[in-house]
C-alpha cells in the first residue's frame, strides 16, 4: 500500500458514513449523495471545489497544488484541484470543504423550480400522430 493510499484511507476512516468510497477507472474516489467530491490519482488527492469559488483559489495556494487532470496529456478539470502527498496533512480539510460545496450545490438545485417540459404532449417524438 502506498503512502498516498494510507493517507487517503485515514481521510475515509475519519469521514465514515459522510462519504461512500468507490473506484472509478481504477482510482479510489469519494462520493457524497451520488456526486464525486474527491479522487486519489497516484500520489495526488484531487478535490472538486468549483473553478469560480474562493475555496478553489485558496486551495491552489497549498504548496504543490494545481488544477487537476486525470491524464497528464489532457487539459485540466478546471473545477478540481490536485494536492500532492506532501500536503496530506490538509487533505481531510479540503475533502470536507468539497463535501460542504457539494451539499450547498444540491440544496441550491433542489430549491430551484423545475424547468417546464418542452416538446409535444404524449412523448412527442415528432413522428406524426396515429
Amino acid at each position: 500500500m502506498t503512502d498516498a493510499m494510507s493517507e487517503f484511507d485515514k481521510v475515509v476512516e475519519t469521514l465514515g458514513p459522510e462519504v461512500e468510497r468507490r473506484k472509478m477507472m481504477g482510482s479510489p474516489i469519494l462520493m457524497r449523495d451520488g456526486k464525486m467530491v474527491a479522487c486519489l490519482n497516484g500520489d495526488l488527492l484531487a478535490v472538486k471545489l468549483g473553478r469560480n469559488r474562493p475555496e478553489h483559489a485558496e486551495a491552489l495556494k497549498v504548496p504543490g497544488a494545481a488544477t487537476w487532470s486525470p491524464q497528464p496529456s489532457r487539459r485540466g478539470f478546471t473545477d478540481w484541484v490536485g494536492m500532492p502527498l506532501a500536503a496530506s496533512g490538509v487533505w481531510l480539510d479540503w475533502v470536507r470543504t468539497a463535501i460542504d460545496l457539494a451539499d450547498e450545490a444540491a440544496l441550491t438545485a433542489a430549491s430551484k423550480p423545475a424547468k417546464p417540459r418542452t416538446g409535444k404532449p404524449g412523448g412527442g417524438g415528432g413522428g406524426g400522430g396515429i
